[in-house]
């Protein structure tokens, strides 16, 4: 037997092949953020240099993924049962058993309200968006978001939020975009008029003026109305080009 395994790791090398790199796998706990609680049938993916099938939690909370290849894995509890989704950054060196890949999720946050207009109207559509805070260069921008569309009474209802601050805005649904026909092209661009525009949690229409919503794992914000600003606004156009058209100039939006 051992004459026999010894010839056939010899015809392989003369063959030049190498045996596949053994397989790794990770696996950890998903359990209640406040109670640590294990939390059951919570879907868990693996995204990373290879595409896989997500796994669920058993009752006791565990997940175990394995034939895995090595890498970084982004390890993402989706929300699920009441829960706002969360994740963390693995990396996987050649079959390596990764333990104690361990996350917490928290109850999840809902926000609910109405979007109005200076008037008290409803504003059927509006754009709903609550947003986390980063930087870019030095400044602050607006980073990843939920966000919900509102309906005909102006309703919106925003769950699957994580305990944390954001800022809140909402913002007219969008305008559609068409292109001018060529008899329209002389005409004068239209005066500025007054009109509802995006605004922000703390009777904002910029960022730098907007006040932080802070939400805390399981709150039930409801009631949450925000009226629109009404400000000067500008319709603007621009010039679409096309090679292929007689000078190039096809139309404006």
């Amino acid at each position: 037997m051992r004459l026999a395994l010894s010839m056939c790791l010899a015809a392989a090398l003369v063959l030049g092949q190498t045996p596949p790199p053994a397989a790794a796998s990770i696996e950890g706990t998903v359990t209640d953020a406040i109670t640590g609680v294990p939390i059951a049938a919570i879907t868990v993916s693996l995204i990373g240099p290879e595409i896989l099938s997500p796994v669920k939690t058993d009752e006791q909370g565990h997940y175990l993924a394995r034939g895995l290849a090595a890498g970084q894995y982004l390890v993402l509890a989706a929300r699920s049962a009441g829960y706002a989704a969360n994740s963390m950054r693995v990396r996987l060196a050649p079959a390596q058993d990764l333990k104690g890949a361990d996350l917490k999720l928290d109850r999840e946050a809902v926000i609910s309200g109405r979007i109005l207009d200076r008037d008290g109207n409803a504003v059927p559509g509006a754009r709903v968006s609550i947003r986390g805070e980063g930087y870019r260069d030095g400044r602050a921008i607006l980073t990843g978001f939920h966000s919900a569309t509102a309906n005909d009474r102006g309703e919106f209802r925003i769950d699957g939020v994580s305990a944390g601050k954001y800022y809140f805005e909402a913002d007219v649904k969008p305008l559609p975009v068409r292109k001018r026909l060529p008899e329209e092209m002389a005409t004068e661009d239209k005066p500025p008029v007054i009109a509802d525009v995006r605004t922000y949690y703390g009777n904002s229409s910029s960022l730098a003026g907007a006040a932080p919503l802070t939400l805390t794992a399981g709150q039930q914000l409801d009631g949450f109305d925000l009226t629109l600003l009404r400000e000067r606004t500008m319709c603007a156009g621009s010039a679409i080009e096309d090679a292929e058209a007689p000078g190039g100039r096809v139309g404006a939006i």
